[in-house]
């Protein structure tokens, strides 16, 4: 059995590379540390359990490109956290390295009437807009999570739409794979399992830079974001 509180960056690195997210208490004390572990652009996000949308509570910030861009950040986002859920408990945040690519949504479930299901779509604030999502009953097979890519608006993305460089669909797949074989192991402790968003990078951009100091990714999915539902009813990530 796996440990409450493991099972999200458990699935994570079995089904794809996670984003770095160093979690700091006091951003002021803690961030030269804590840029030298990532870099820059960072992405900074408050830390809550009583905050569960944390974009809806203003409660994200993207692209901040050195120090003194998230210790102001971190103010602001406390201070909208506040106007918007004034009793909640903010433990810290996370300060998480940025991943640019195709999101996409990955997530496994218990339905009650036809047993262990798997999702797969657009993903971030597409979810809701663009209702683009393929649904299956598991267990799959790496064929069968080709045909629901294929299923998706997303996959002409994926493709390389409009001039836009092609992302790398089989670590897509790959993760889909490895996340509903991870759900099928762990039914009897999690009822739910999400990726939102995973990102799905580019391939190709070490021959377009190929002197670029920090040498880009090239390809590969990143998790992002991982949610949790447990057996018992309690959420996590």
């Amino acid at each position: 059995m796996v440990p409450r509180g493991t099972q999200g960056p458990q699935a994570s690195s079995a089904a794809a590379s996670s984003a770095k997210r160093p979690f700091a208490r006091n951003i002021g004390r803690n961030a030269r540390a804590l840029w030298d572990r990532i870099g820059f652009p960072v992405a900074l996000k408050i830390s809550s359990r009583d905050i569960l949308h944390k974009t809806e509570s203003h409660g994200v910030a993207v692209d901040l490109w050195d120090c003194r861009a998230v210790e102001t950040t971190a103010e602001s986002l406390i201070a909208a956290a506040r106007v918007t859920q004034p009793n909640a408990r903010i433990e810290g945040f996370l300060v998480q390295e940025m991943a640019s690519g195709i999101e996409a949504i990955v997530g496994a479930r218990e339905d009650p009437l036809y047993g262990p299901m798997l999702l797969m779509g657009a993903g971030g604030i597409l979810v809701e807009l663009v209702e683009d999502a393929a649904l299956r009953m598991l267990p799959l097979d790496a064929g069968e999570i080709a045909h629901m890519v294929d299923d998706l608006k997303v996959s002409k993305l994926l493709a390389g739409f409009r001039g836009s460089r092609p992302a790398d669909r089989k670590a897509l797949e790959s993760a889909t794979l490895a996340l509903g074989r991870f759900f099928l192991d762990h039914r009897s402790v999690i009822s739910e399992i999400e990726f939102n968003p995973i990102i799905v990078q580019p391939v190709g951009l070490s021959e377009i830079f190929p002197d670029a100091p920090r040498s880009p990714p090239d390809g590969g999915a990143v998790a992002v974001d991982v949610r949790v539902v447990w057996r018992d009813g309690r959420a996590g990530a």
